[in-house]
């Protein structure tokens, strides 16, 4: 024994008296007694371990415990002390771990400590004590066996339950082939079903094989369309299924073992186990799965990962049974009553962690999560969907199950590395398995810093307030009572189309009850007009950090804690649309970009998977909803044209600009190729030139672009009556706008313009191109005038008209005001986002 053991005892024996096993980590001595070799370090108690191996032996007993238990039987010699071992634990669950090397085994000549064949003759006796223990457990039945020298097997007695093996997948006709011919011509157990859960696959092989499966009596195929949700896709199997017991199985996996389903069904239906895992393997023959660790390199990992099977090291063997705290779905079993307990899988986690979670759920329920080791599958890693997890699923995790993280794993062994999968011993310069957490997140561009406190913080506020949602066993929807606390995010606090038509909507929700607080990373003009109307803001520059285009996820999900529903506005708020799905509150993205965003979406994965993670995206034009047509999988997304208030544009017209004795046209729009103020010179140039004396064109607007403003100064230069107003107060634009006798905006490219709808408030005749949204609201020739876009030729011809036949201009101005008091106004706009708000609260 070590020096320090009785000293080590006794100070647990002080912290708690009434502890009846002590046992600790050991090692072995070479048999001069000068080398120390083979450690072994021990997980906290796990009583099904005990089952495959007695590392309880060499431990400390209480007297009174040990004779009541009746001492060692000599007709268990050879296992007496295993045997002894049970019959104690059966008595008492006061047992205590010492995570220290404290016993030194001396490997003799003839010692089992030396050679594990030197005493055979007592393979006979472990194998009764192990089912002596099973039968004084009340278990009958139950056939102990040693698969090979040291490695012992329990098959248990169960009544043949039918299992239905759920199976998620789409195309790789190959991969699915090979997994259902392996459980049709390996399995031995013949009770079963399988439920194939196929997500729009649409190779024609896949079809192909699918239409030969529905003629199998075992197989069912249920059709699951939209984006992929893990969760989602097994809570629907469960719903179809007629098993007793659930396994869910990747497609990408291989039976080996043709007694894999007996093992796995001996275990689940065990009253006292929650969830059993599988040993899975590599094709190169490594182990990839053979139980998980929490906060094993990150949230938490698979332990004995690319090592050899059957092979002793210094955390045992990968051949026993293990406890654990969590087991990979690829292969996970769960019997109906338990799953039904549990409340299925937690569909807020789409792709990873799913599986993690509910096994968390089933250890705080008490129930105990098991592996097998002889229920042995190939995995094909990554073949079913490959290695992408949505960055909401990180930061979810991360919030959630930090607590976990940071606990020392009770069924791992402190003294082990957290950072490498095949246990080895701890190294002084590891990362803390915070910091690793906090790593994880900045590959996933959800955070910057390194420094940890703040996901603790968050974590110790947020995470028991995350609660599972599931369609599986789900009740009815019922409304909120009280009105919502709504989290608004706005990219900027400017006086440009989307922030301005956000305040119109804050404005709106707030007169209906709302409670709006308004988040943004940098102050603005706009920050008055939100005063005004009592919503409070908050400026926080890391909810979007303009550089890197993405905002921190701590910062935002720490905002956001106190609302009930979140509202972002266009697509730069990505961030918070991934924050809101981890934290589980419902989600409305405001999308306005056009070409920008389909740029961004193509060269950004974090932002094109956030359009799975929203609960509802809001587009301003059907032209721009086509630009993410394939990003879109679900009946999430909805056209609304923005919405303004016509009182409002009415009072806030600034003092009347004099009105020229010629014909005005005012153009308003950013100095910027986009905005096409060259396209309107040289249509104005094209006309005639009796036209063009008695026209007066202004240009309103600030300049973006300098190198254009000096290419439109030099064309305006030759024309008469050219006006560059610039950048002036929105009261200004609004009353140039009502002195023109011709509204004219000829972009090349536009999502809805909020120029275009305040001229349609205020009656005016209309000339633009027919980009973006703009063809959605005006028709040509019955509401205002059309022309493409860069045709300066057309746009000439349709000015003349209009200069010739003014009468026009109030036909197309009254029917271009009646477009706005049926469609635009705020009052619409503001009812359709209520709808969708308020079906989301009913929702969640």
């Amino acid at each position: 024994i070590a020096p320090n053991m009785l000293f080590e005892v006794a100070g647990v024996l002080n912290e708690k008296p009434d502890t009846d096993i002590i046992y600790f980590d050991e090692d072995k001595l070479t048999a001069d007694g000068k080398t120390r070799i083979e450690p072994f370090f021990k997980p906290e108690w796990s009583p099904h371990l005990l089952l495959a191996t007695n590392f309880l032996m060499h431990s400390i007993f209480r007297r009174e415990l040990a004779l009541q238990a009746g001492a060692f039987s000599a007709e268990m010699d050879g296992a007496q002390d295993w045997d002894l071992a049970f019959r104690c634990v059966e008595k008492t669950n006061k047992i205590a771990h010492i995570p220290k090397i404290l016993y030194h085994w001396r490997k003799v000549e003839g010692s089992a400590a030396g050679d594990a064949n030197a005493k055979p003759w007592a393979t006979d006796a472990q194998l009764r004590s192990v089912s002596n223990h099973l039968t004084r457990q009340g278990v009958r039945g139950a056939q102990v066996s040693q698969s090979q020298f040291g490695i012992i097997r329990v098959q248990w007695p169960h009544n043949q339950p039918k299992v239905s093996i759920i199976i998620p997948t789409k195309n790789n006709a190959k991969l699915l082939l090979a997994c259902l011919s392996s459980i049709f011509d390996k399995t031995t157990y013949q009770n079963y079903e399988i439920i194939l859960i196929d997500n729009n696959s649409t190779e024609a092989a896949a079809l192909h094989y699918l239409g030969l499966l529905k003629r199998d009596s075992r197989v069912k195929i249920i059709e699951y369309s939209g984006q992929f949700n893990y969760s989602e896709a097994n809570n629907l199997g469960v719903q179809q299924a007629d098993g007793d017991v659930f396994v869910f199985l990747n497609n990408d996996t291989e039976i080996l073992d043709g007694s894999w389903l007996d093992d796995l069904v001996g275990w689940a239906v065990q009253p006292h186990v929650g969830v059993v895992g599988a040993k899975l393997i590599r094709p190169d023959g490594t182990i990839q799965h053979a139980g998980m660790v929490m906060g094993l390199a990150g949230h938490g990992s698979h332990v004995f990962d690319g090592a050899p099977e059957n092979r002793h090291g210094i955390f045992g063997m990968a051949e026993w049974y293990r406890d654990y705290q969590a087991v990979t779905g690829a292969c996970m079993t769960v019997r109906r009553e338990v799953f039904e307990a549990l409340g299925g899988f937690d569909e807020n986690y789409r792709i990873g962690y799913g599986d993690i979670e509910l096994c968390l759920r089933a250890v705080s329920a008490n129930y105990h999560v098991i592996y097998t080791p002889f229920a042995r599958l190939l995995h094909h890693e990554g073949g079913s969907r490959g290695f992408f997890i949505p960055p909401s699923d990180v930061l979810r995790a991360s919030v959630q199950m930090l607590p976990w993280v940071a606990a020392n794993d009770p069924y791992f062994n402190l003294n082990l590395s957290y950072i490498k999968r095949i246990p080895a011993l701890t190294q002084p310069d590891e990362m803390s398995k915070e910091a690793r957490i906090i790593h994880i997140m900045k590959q996933f561009k959800l955070v910057e810093t390194d420094e940890t406190e703040t996901l603790t913080v968050l974590s110790q506020k947020v995470a028991g307030q995350l609660t599972p949602m599931s369609s599986f066993g789900s009740g009815e929807d019922t409304p909120s009572e009280a009105r919502l606390k709504i989290m608004f995010v706005s990219h900027d606090l400017s006086l440009s189309g989307a922030p301005l038509v956000f305040w119109l909507l804050a404005r709106y929700l707030k007169s209906k009850g709302y409670q709006i607080t308004l988040f943004s990373p940098k102050d603005g003009p706009l920050r008055s007009k939100y005063d005004e109307i009592g919503v409070d803001v908050k400026i926080d520059p890391a909810i979007l950090d303009y550089d890197k285009l993405r905002g921190d996820a701590i910062a935002v999900a720490q905002a956001m804690q106190d609302y009930e529903i979140v509202v972002a506005n266009t697509i730069l708020t990505w961030t918070t649309i991934h924050v809101a799905r981890a934290l589980q509150k419902p989600s409305v993205w405001w999308i306005h970009e056009s070409g920008r965003g389909k740029d961004l979406v193509a060269s950004r994965p974090e932002i094109a998977t956030a359009f799975a993670a929203v609960d509802a995206i809001i587009f301003p034009a059907q032209v721009t909803a086509s630009l993410y047509t394939n990003l879109i999988q679900k009946d999430n997304s909805f056209v609304m044209p923005h919405g303004l208030d016509l009182d409002l544009i009415k009072n806030s017209i600034g003092e009347a600009i004099e009105k020229p004795d010629k014909f005005s046209v005012v153009h308003v729009g950013s100095i910027e190729p986009r905005k096409g103020q060259d396209v309107l010179l040289q249509a104005i140039e094209d006309l005639p030139p009796h036209i063009q004396k008695n026209l007066a064109c202004y240009f309103v607007g600030r300049v973006l672009d300098t190198g254009f403003y000096a290419k439109i100064q030099k064309m305006a230069q030759n024309l008469n009556n050219i006006h560059f107003v610039g950048q002036v107060p929105h009261e200004q634009v609004l009353a140039y706008v009502q002195m023109a006798d011709l509204f004219t905006l000829t972009s090349r490219d536009e999502v809805l313009p909020i120029t275009i709808l305040e001229a349609m408030a205020l009656g005016k005749a209309i000339l633009a191109t027919n980009v973006g949204g703009i063809a959605e609201v005006i028709e040509h020739k019955q509401n205002g005038l059309l022309v493409s876009s860069g045709d300066y030729r057309a746009l000439a011809s349709n000015l003349a008209r209009v200069f010739d036949q003014r009468a026009h201009l109030s036909r197309l101005g009254d029917a271009a005001r009646q477009t706005f008091d049926e469609n635009l106004t705020i009052d619409r706009f503001g009812q359709n986002i209520t709808r969708v708000i308020e079906e989301l609260d009913m929702k969640h």
